[in-house]
């Protein structure tokens, strides 16, 4: 079909073109704000990748963390002497016949 005869086609409804032409401009704007300002628009899409990158740049700082604290566990669990210094620091052991000095600040 020619867009003449689409043309006439429209005119014989009683609405005619300049209603479907309306009725198009409201839907593209209505589309065209959706995209913009919606919920699922490109500005959110925009931010939840932000916050993505943030919470992988965590995720990767706690996993070091973590396997710095597996590390740490398994010199404990493996290596009398780790533990015996651990205990020695964080819980003052002292070995009988020692002295222990404490120097405070």
């Amino acid at each position: 079909m020619q867009v003449v005869g689409l043309f006439n086609l429209f005119k014989k409804f009683s609405w005619g073109v300049s209603s479907v032409l309306a009725l198009l401009i409201i839907l593209i704007i209505w589309l065209q704000s959706s995209l913009w300002l919606g919920h699922s628009s490109i500005f959110a899409a925009y931010q939840v990748s932000k916050e993505v990158e943030a919470q992988t740049q965590e995720n990767q700082i706690l996993e070091a963390r973590n396997q710095d604290l597996f590390n740490q566990i398994q010199a404990l669990k493996n290596n009398a002497e780790a533990t015996e210094a651990k205990a020695r620091e964080d819980l003052g052991l002292v070995k009988p016949g020692e002295i222990y000095y404490r120097y405070g600040n």
